[in-house]
């Protein structure tokens, strides 16, 4: 049945979320940034924030609007899912220990902003900012960079429908864009809009403190889309809210590591839905055997659009045997991601995809295919279909080789559909054919974004140019090609065959490929120079590149380029000067320059660079590991007192002191309004003076920045009780990251920060008994992509970061209990999907056994069946690998007091070992509902690792359930009878070592020989 059962580990051990294109393959180029709350761990890139800050004109006069749900590129290229509003750049602001990586965004992730990964960067919007400089919102302007940028030339026009259809018609899906990036234009669309980024915002902030009714009344017939990145306040009714969103379209449900049983009920309740257009269920921990769900929904559902099942264990082949020929007779799945999800045969796969009219966007990204030249084969035939609609291939990481490209070049030659291509980190092992590669993409008729970092070449000698036939204008857009072994010899053959062809593109990567040097910038003139000679590019990555020669060659040919990275690029101290001149040149736009990782502490070079600063463009400037100290930046502030207007300033992992921020804030508060809006000093050497200094500027309005990172450093309680007070419903603060600092702190500081943050934020707090009284509060409006990070700080947050942890307020909880949705939320939410009213869900027997597994497994307890034992039941999930039943039991009886009647763990059919999934039967309704306290208090750990408990609410309602309670209950006495013969046989033999034990005690005793071991 292809490959076992994913094995439970601990939270520790979650796997990384994996970049879709799996960037670069280069250590160095590559870094995960996770913060301390491990379920919320997210992250975006510095290039992906500054290329909105950068185009924000330092004096803009435009109002801020209020910000939608939309969200940016994920902290993996290519972000699969339905993303609610989220935390502002929880990456290099969220994180001082990153690197800076190179993005390589889908096509359709970037356009259709509603289905995204969980990161965004929606907290630069609505901030108290001065009328004369307030700061466009996200959405407008990142649909402005979207289209005059990164799609300029080439991207479709993304569908636009009136809301009224949207509403009435449950069978057809909104165009995601118009649920999050774009601008509404009707009066309709506007009210769909607020609704649901208020919806969004309430769930965000929602805590045990709040009153339910709350949350219920943003629930409305106008929210179209629900993302749950954990579970809900117990004091929620998950059924109620979702009988509320009677208009739910848009369903993420990610990274909640829900298991195999959970996945299952889902894919089950979705084969007879008729509004659910879009399902993300990545990273959920499922197993082989929930492939033939999956296969079934995709089979019997007619308006899914959208499926990501990215992430779970799905099988060697067992995901292609059961999808496969699903995918033959679907007619509603336009795009379908199942990056990592272990399969080696694509076969079936790939045959299904061949009769298939619908699928625009594949992903199959990081499966290791044993047959490496399937793949090729396969969508040689796909892509050479005249009917092919694919736009969007995404093949990264697939171990697929040189023949497998071969038969890819030959399919791509003749397809006339395809717009993004991702090849990155497969077996070229030719330059040549790198070459080739490059050579028909730029002659493709529709192909604007090719992704092909990290290829793995062994020859870079290129033989022979090639001819080329078409004289027509390449489509391309974004190309990235680091770490590919790029020689000066084969951009010479490109500039030479395709010179001034590439002027639609916009992005160009090139970073380390150790053959490049500053001169061949004049070859890449040449290919996207236009009828002036002028370069097109607006977006260039040169780092890890040898760049002494840099400044002589970066002259006025770039009069387009406003992002520049030259993170860790190989610079001698002597040509560190150049930097400073391609600052100062006026035939150069540069608004965003990132110069992470070199090493200008000190240097005369880091003078005259900030010095130059002063008459330039730059509006986001990153010194990421630089090891700076306070006096390597004075010239710096001189130049922001003098014309450099900073929106975005990135200074972490130096040796800043608090003089530092001491001299920052002299000038913020000198300079009128000053635009900075994101600061980041995470990862330096700050105690309490930083923050308290930082909090001046919010004693008058007029302060722009609204994100400040102090993760990492030495604050104590007054430094961070000092920043907690400037946040409010109506402050410019909205996003504070304060966790990790080196001092730690006592409980009662803890505490006494967590109430001092309820206060300042609108939490009602209510002592009742000694304890906080939970749905006492209102849900406070807070600003859109509000975020406050606490976590980490040493003591204990006691009662009230319990009750206060939520989305938006990220506390130490999940480190004692877990966060993601339980087993009984999924059935709710399947019930929900089925079109019940009530929170039960009600499967038939078949149904049932395919959830829990009793149709294969015959280790699934029969008494699962049987109503009256099943209201008894528990679902054990995240349970460690050497979870055993005796410490199950002792756990529940002793800690716990629960009267337990039997535990079965349920083991990987293959290696036999514990896969982290375990049903639990009580003796009673009352140990039930002390175990579901148990877990809800925190306490339910084993071996120190936090494990999930939940109800199973489900009814079981046909004939065949009937004979199967009949036959369960005959199984259940025989199972009784055999653990009797167990327990008395496990007795008898105690009783018999017991007895043999004292015989041999007593015969030592009766012979001192034996006993001195002079006779055996």
């Amino acid at each position: 049945m292809g490959c076992s059962p994913t094995k439970y580990r601990s939270l520790g051990d979650i796997k990384q979320k994996r970049d879709i294109n799996n960037a670069n393959g280069n250590s160095e180029l590559k870094s995960e940034i996770t913060m301390s709350n491990v379920p919320q761990a997210n992250s975006v890139r510095w290039d992906n924030f500054t290329k909105i800050t950068a185009q924000v004109p330092p004096t803009s006069t435009k109002a801020v609007e209020d910000n939608s749900n939309s969200e940016l590129l994920n902290h993996k290229a290519n972000v699969r899912g339905i993303t609610s509003t989220n935390d502002i750049i929880n990456s290099d602001i969220a994180n001082g220990e990153n690197k800076f990586q190179v993005n390589n965004p889908s096509v359709h992730d970037i356009k259709d902003s509603s289905i995204q990964r969980e990161l965004n960067l929606s907290h630069f919007v609505k901030s108290s900012i001065p009328k004369e400089l307030k700061l466009q919102s996200v959405e407008k302007l990142q649909t402005e960079i979207d289209n005059n940028i990164e799609f300029k030339q080439n991207s479709t026009p993304s569908n636009k429908r009136e809301t009224s259809e949207r509403i009435d018609n449950k069978r057809k899906s909104p165009s995601p864009s118009n649920m999050s990036k774009n601008k509404p234009e009707t009066e309709a669309d506007e009210s769909l809009y607020k609704e649901q980024r208020c919806f969004d915002m309430g769930v965000k902030c929602c805590n045990l403190l709040v009153k339910p009714e709350n949350l219920y009344k943003l629930a409305t017939k106008q929210v179209m889309k629900l993302h749950l990145k954990r579970s809900l306040p117990r004091t929620i009714s998950f059924s109620q809210l979702l009988k509320n969103l009677s208009n739910l379209q848009i369903l993420d449900l990610s990274y909640n590591n829900m298991g195999p049983q959970a996945f299952r009920a889902v894919c089950l309740a979705m084969c007879s839905n008729i509004t659910i257009t879009s399902l993300n269920l990545a990273d959920n921990r499922s197993d082989t055997d929930t492939s033939a769900c999956i296969g079934k929904m995709v089979q019997e559902n007619s308006t899914l659009q959208y499926l990501d099942v990215s992430g779970n264990n799905l099988g060697k082949d067992y995901f292609s045997r059961c999808v496969g020929p699903a995918l033959k007779t679907n007619t509603s799945l336009t795009r379908l991601k199942a990056q990592s999800i272990g399969i080696v045969d694509v076969n079936v796969l790939l045959e299904g995809l061949k009769e298939n009219k619908t699928i625009t966007e594949l992903d199959l990204s990081s499966n290791q295919v044993t047959d490496r030249q399937s793949l090729g084969e396969g969508l040689n035939t796909v892509l050479k279909n005249v009917d092919c609609k694919l736009s969007s291939l995404c093949l990264c990481n697939c171990n697929i080789n040189s023949d497998g490209i071969k038969l890819l070049l030959d399919g791509l030659q003749l397809n006339k559909s395809l717009v993004e291509l991702n090849l990155s980190g497969n077996e070229f092992e030719e330059i040549e054919l790198l070459y080739n590669f490059l050579v028909s993409a730029f002659q493709h008729d529709s192909l604007s974004h090719l992704y092909i970092n990290d290829a793995r070449i062994s020859n870079t000698s290129l033989a022979s140019e090639v001819s080329v036939t078409s004289s027509a204008v390449s489509s391309l857009t974004s190309l990235k090609l680091n770490s590919s072994k790029i020689t000066k010899q084969m951009l010479s053959f490109l500039s030479k065959h395709f010179s001034g062809k590439l002027c639609n593109l916009l992005d160009l990567d090139i970073s380390n490929n150790s053959d490049l040097k500053p001169e061949c910038l004049e070859d890449i003139v040449k290919l996207t120079q236009d009828a002036a000679g002028n370069s097109s590019l607006q977006k260039l990555t040169f780092g890890l590149n040898e760049c002494d020669s840099l400044a002589e060659n970066l002259q006025k040919q770039f009069p387009n380029l406003e992002y520049f990275n030259l993170r860790k690029a190989r610079m001698s101290v002597e040509k560190l000067e150049g930097l400073s001149i391609i600052v100062k040149n006026e035939g150069l736009q540069i608004s965003t320059l990132v110069l992470d990782g070199l090493k200008l502490s000190g240097t005369e070079a880091m003078k005259s660079l900030n010095a130059a600063l002063s008459s330039s463009n730059i509006t986001a400037l990153s010194f990421d590991g630089c090891s700076l100290a306070d006096k390597d930046m004075s010239q710096l502030f001189d130049a922001m007192n003098a014309r450099l207007k900073l929106h975005m300033l990135k200074l972490s992992a130096n040796r800043f002191t608090d003089e530092l921020i001491t001299q920052l804030v002299m000038v913020l508060l000198k300079v009128t309004h000053y635009p900075l809006a994101v600061l980041d000093v995470s990862n330096n050497e700050l105690g309490d003076p930083s923050p308290i200094e930082l909090s001046k500027l919010y004693l008058k309005k007029g302060s722009c920045l609204h994100s400040i990172n102090l993760h990492g450093n030495n604050i104590g309680k007054c430094g961070i009780l000092s920043l907690i007070s400037c946040l409010g419903p109506n402050s410019t603060l909205k996003t504070l990251y304060m966790q990790n600092q080196s001092k730690a702190l006592e409980e009662s500081e803890v505490i006494e920060i967590g109430l001092k943050l309820a206060d300042c934020l609108g939490y009602k707090v209510n002592n009742k008994d000694g304890m906080i009284e939970m749905g006492c509060s209102v849900l406070p409006t807070l600003p859109d992509g509000f975020l406050v990070n606490i976590s980490g700080l040493g003591g204990a947050t006691g009662d009230i970061g319990y009750k206060l942890d939520c989305q938006a307020i990220i506390t130490d909880l999940s480190t004692r209990q877990l966060l993601s949705l339980s087993f009984s939320d999924i059935m709710e939410l399947a019930s929900s999907l089925k079109g019940y009213d009530n929170c039960d869900c009600i499967l038939s027997m078949e149904e049932f056994s395919q959830i829990t597994g009793a149709n294969k497994d015959r280790e699934v307890p029969s008494w699962l069946q049987v109503s009256g034992k099943r209201e008894l039941a528990l679902y054990l999930s995240n349970l460690p690998g050497n979870a055993t039943v005796n410490k199950i039991e002792a756990l529940f009886d002793i800690e716990a007091d629960c009267s337990v009647d039997e535990v079965c763990l349920m083991k990987d059919p293959v290696t036999r070992c514990n896969n982290g999934v375990g049903w639990l039967l009580m003796c009673d309704e009352t140990s039930v509902n002390k175990a579901v306290d148990f877990f809800h208090q925190g306490e339910a750990k084993v071996f120190g690792q936090p494990f999930m408990i939940s109800r199973i609410k489900v009814r079981i309602e046909d004939t065949t359930g009937t004979e199967a309670e009949i036959k369960a209950r005959q199984d259940m006495e025989t199972r009784l009878r055999q653990r009797k013969r167990d327990d008395a046989a496990h007795r008898q033999l105690i009783q018999h070592n017991t007895e043999e034990s004292w015989k041999r005690h007593a015969y030592r005793l009766a012979h001192p020989a034996y006993a001195d071991g002079r006779i055996w």
